[in-house]
């Protein structure tokens, strides 16, 4: 079961292994950013402004 596996997923692993870091690497960054810098900036300035107002 893992020798077929295993060999079918071999030729498979190294085109899927090419192609995930790609569109990973600029996901992980960007949700990264739009969950941490972008998201806590965006709120801390809506709070600040609905204060000032």
């Amino acid at each position: 079961m893992k020798d077929p596996r295993y060999e079918d997923k071999s030729p498979h692993t190294a085109d899927e292994q090419g192609r995930q870091p790609e569109p990973e690497r600029p996901t992980t960054p960007r949700e990264r950013r739009l969950d941490g810098p972008q998201d806590k900036p965006s709120q801390a300035e809506g709070e600040r402004d609905s204060s000032a107002e």
